[in-house]
């Protein structure tokens, strides 16, 4: 998926994922830094969640009452909808959490040819 079309979701799941991978590769945090790390971050994602669903919700007021913005609208409701498929990377952090690392970087390792194949197939 293009950095454009990524959600605040999708993209904080993604760079936080990948940064606790290679921190903990590299002994930079312990699992159990790691493991609050990903807590905060799966609470935080609940939040962006609720702002992501707020703005839609302004951007269908919008195209309700003026036509001109359905496009718009369909547009940005599309690119939710899809950040929202790619659901590895918070199963990646939630095994962080659990403490199961190498579930982490497989399910990390999968998203990462998922993402590839999406952004293959837009063109």
């Amino acid at each position: 998926m293009d950095k454009n079309t990524d959600t605040a979701r999708t993209r904080v799941s993604k760079e936080v994922l990948e940064h606790l991978v290679k921190s903990l590769e590299s002994g930079e945090l312990t699992v159990e830094q790691a493991r609050k790390i990903a807590g905060e971050t799966l609470a935080t994602l609940t939040e962006i969640e609720k702002h992501e669903e707020q703005i839609l919700d302004f951007y269908k007021k919008l195209a309700d009452d003026y036509p001109t913005f359905v496009l718009l609208y369909t547009r940005i409701k599309g690119e939710v909808i899809k950040a929202r498929e790619i659901l590895e990377y918070e199963a990646a952090l939630k095994a962080i959490e659990n403490g199961n690392t190498a579930q982490a970087q497989e399910i990390l390792k999968v998203a990462i040819a998922d993402t590839a194949n999406e952004t293959t197939d837009l063109k």
